[in-house]
């Protein structure tokens, strides 16, 4: 006897797209702590240069008036080794990746608010994009190896100074309100892989993850 199907008949395609469609000169991997949101920030002033996601002017979204954020798009590319048409057009027309997690059915317009004005390749001869944990995953440093041309850019700092500036760091595991947990010592804090976050972020739900 046959087994019934309860699986869909239809079928959903996604057009692919090409890295070398990709409008992408340059990617800061990392390293986290070690300046890369500084550098950024300042390159970022330079009429020639571009990151992309463009910054909100929102200062409830950027409180600290960055002029470059962490962009996600290789986040967004997922498993896949080829990234969508829809993904390819959006990034080249500066709309996307300004969030790690998506949200079905709004776009980063109607979740961040009104972006400051995408200036294009008709003046910046460098477009680039920033995100300082890319460089802890094998298959995102794949894609970005398949950019043609684009440069990877990596900033390390001295071990001690970069330990320092993670144990007072209060936008990722330790928030420093007067509620939060009691932060360890600094020689435990050193030895662990995990500490606890007492609020969510982009990186941390319950845990922030220490190990790399």
């Amino acid at each position: 006897a046959g087994v019934r199907s309860n699986a869909s008949k239809h079928a959903t395609a996604t057009e692919l797209g090409h890295w070398k469609q990709l409008k992408l000169n340059f990617v800061f991997a990392g390293f986290e702590k070690c300046g890369t949101s500084s550098l950024s920030h300042n390159l970022a002033r330079h009429p020639e240069v571009e990151f992309v996601p463009v910054p909100s002017d929102d200062p409830r979204i950027n409180s600290d008036g960055q002029q470059a954020q962490d962009g996600h798009l290789f986040w967004q590319v997922g498993n896949r080794l080829l990234p969508s048409r829809t993904l390819i057009d959006s990034f080249n027309a500066g709309r996307c990746c300004s969030g790690g997690a998506r949200v079905a059915g709004f776009s980063d317009e109607d979740l961040i608010g009104e972006h400051r004005r995408f200036r294009g390749e008709s003046v910046s001869s460098a477009r680039g994009e920033r995100n300082p944990v890319y460089v802890f995953h094998r298959i995102i440093m794949k894609m970005v190896a398949l950019v043609p041309n684009a440069k990877v850019v990596l900033l390390t700092c001295d071990p001690i100074r970069w330990l320092h500036s993670a144990y007072s760091d209060t936008m990722n595991w330790f928030a420093g309100s007067p509620h939060d947990p009691i932060p360890p010592k600094l020689r435990e804090f050193a030895l662990s892989d995990f500490v606890a976050a007492p609020k969510r972020t982009s990186l941390s739900v319950i845990w922030y993850n220490l190990s790399r």
